[in-house]
């Protein structure tokens, strides 16, 4: 993946907008509320299901998680996101008209067992047509726990995949209005 300039970059406002898979948003809810709170849950399962968290500490992991994913979207919003550390440009999708960045982050989770470090992966289109609006596509945990680096790459390529089926998906339906 190579380092690149994208919307979120920019230091200006951008709107927007969720092109994944499907989250319900209670009345009133900004997207980034809605995608950390689902996130978080989605999270905090798998994590659980992996045996890194423990029963007591699920509800305080979760709004943890929550809390570092909304502000990481309002950092989206704003345009803070810094190049090359931060966003990635993904190189699988290269070919593609519709550019699609990865966001890379780092929460500091210590109610987690067995990881030091998490890592939280984001995957976001800037159609051309759609001016100063970006969709988030896809976002997971990066699992980084095999000593296989094409083991961790495999898995990282797959999460990948996932975000450009929804990115064809929306070249070919079009993009969502809110």
């Amino acid at each position: 993946m190579d380092s690149i300039d994208c919307k979120c970059t920019k230091g200006r406002l951008v709107i927007y907008s969720w092109a994944g898979e499907p989250i319900d948003r209670e009345l009133g809810e900004t997207w980034p509320r809605a995608i950390a709170r689902w996130f978080a849950q989605l999270a905090a399962n798998q994590e659980f299901a992996a045996g890194n968290l423990d029963s007591r500490q699920f509800n305080k992991y979760k709004m943890r998680t929550e809390a570092y994913v909304e502000s990481r979207i309002d950092r989206i919003v704003q345009g803070r996101l810094l190049p090359g550390s931060e966003v990635m440009r993904v190189s699988m999708a290269r070919n593609g008209s519709v550019p699609m960045f990865e966001f890379r982050w780092f929460p500091m989770q210590r109610l987690l067992k067995l990881r030091k470090r998490e890592l939280i992966r984001q995957y976001e289109a800037e159609p051309p047509s759609e001016g100063d609006r970006v969709f988030g596509l896809h976002m997971h945990l990066k699992t980084v726990e095999s000593e296989d680096e094409r083991q961790i790459k495999a898995m990282q390529n797959e999460q990948i995949s996932i975000a450009i089926r929804f990115l064809s998906q929306r070249k070919r339906k079009g993009w969502p209005e809110n």
